[in-house]
């Protein structure tokens, strides 16, 4: 099978491709395009039919699908990709908006993730790398672009339509990368150390973009101190599809984020099609994510399925709780940069505590039930 640019007709070079025999168990074979933009797979003789290819670019286009897909016509399947348009009204755009200049002014937000590149978009305050064995100093994105991604839904300051702006470009915007080089995995001993860096740099807000099933006894004991500083942690509640709420979202000391998406908001063909789920909300063309995790701890849900941002060199479009995430986070940051006195209380528990009633005070229920959705979604 082929892969190639909707517009200009050329290939597409490595590109992901996966073919599934089955998506849902996530039974296939995955791999790249070569120079001429064509993917080779060797299928058992059995299999006579795909459940779903998928092609991936990464960044610049748009993910697209086809499905099923019969084997004998595979050879000759070509998939066009569509390339990201900066102005198109994606579900974050759409549920959360583009941020004024002013909005989370006065707001020191902490991204905890993969690195954040250099980019046009954004501007730093405070950055740092707390992966073992590595720089301080090398606190570029370790090669996913998530990082780099998730500070753009919370601060990005694009204009005209030329670049991504955030839900809050008003914030003080620190980066700690936990993500050593080409790792897609953090040590739990680097996020614990982030956080307590990231509380110690006098930051208000932590984004944790990140999680896993397991508990993590020194990352929540960071929280703990975080919180007793006057610092709130919001987590992504993890993206394994319905599952139990991943830590460190789990624990009661953290806003966990459920991701939720909207009809319309992705283009025909794309791979965001797949993501759609039952239930639905009060609107009907608002659902939540298929991959999302849901349960009893789970605190809001954001915008997280095709979510357009920041990517190293360019943009890119992503989905997961990860994105849904910075968007309540810039929300919570919007809010707080219209309560100065909060702010500026005593850094302390009550500070983080009154941080965090203000903000689930604000959420607007979607119809997803408490399971799914918490308290609701933030739209400031």
């Amino acid at each position: 099978m082929i892969v190639t640019d909707s517009v200009s007709g050329k290939p597409v070079k490595n590109a992901q491709v996966i073919a599934f025999t089955n998506r849902k168990e996530a039974i296939g074979q995955q791999n790249k395009t070569n120079a001429k933009g064509v993917a080779k797979f060797r299928l058992p003789l059995s299999v006579k039919m795909l459940d779903t290819i998928l092609a991936d670019a990464f960044h610049t286009y748009w993910p697209m699908h086809r499905s099923p897909v019969e084997l004998d016509g595979l050879s000759k399947l070509e998939i066009s990709l569509l390339p990201l348009e900066i102005a198109f009204s994606d579900c974050r755009r759409f549920f959360n908006g583009d941020g004024a200049d002013t909005d989370g002014s006065g707001v020191r937000v902490a991204v905890i993730d993969s690195g954040i590149e250099k980019h046009n978009d954004l501007h730093f305050t405070g950055k740092m790398n707390t992966a073992r064995g590595e720089m301080p100093t090398d606190t570029g994105d370790n090669g996913l672009g998530h990082g780099t991604h998730v500070a753009g839904i919370i601060a990005g300051r694009g204009k005209n339509n030329e670049g991504v702006r955030g839900v809050a470009p008003g914030v003080d915007l620190f980066g700690y990368r936990v993500f050593a080089k080409d790792a897609e995995t953090a040590e739990s001993f680097a996020i614990a150390k982030a956080i307590r860096q990231a509380a110690d740099d006098n930051c208000h807000l932590i984004n944790l973009s990140l999680g896993d099933p397991s508990e993590m006894p020194d990352v929540l004991r960071e929280i703990r101190r975080a919180r007793a500083m006057g610092v709130l942690c919001i987590a992504a509640t993890g993206n394994d599809h319905r599952q139990p709420v991943n830590f460190p979202a789990g624990y009661p000391e953290v806003i966990a984020v459920a991701a939720m998406g909207r009809k319309g908001c992705f283009p025909k063909g794309s791979a965001q099609e797949l993501e759609v789920a039952k239930p639905l909300g009060k609107d009907s063309k608002n659902f939540v994510g298929a991959f999302s995790n849901i349960g009893e701890q789970v605190d809001l849900i954001g915008p997280g399925v095709g979510v357009i941002s920041c990517f190293p060199g360019g943009y890119a479009v992503f989905d997961g709780t990860s994105m849904a995430c910075p968007a309540m986070t810039g929300a919570i940051a919007k809010i707080l940069g219209k309560n100065p006195d909060v702010l500026s209380a005593e850094p302390n528990q009550e500070r983080a505590d009154k941080m965090a009633k203000l903000a689930l005070k604000a959420a607007k229920l979607m119809g997803f039930g408490p399971k799914l959705e918490g308290l609701g979604h933030l739209s400031e």
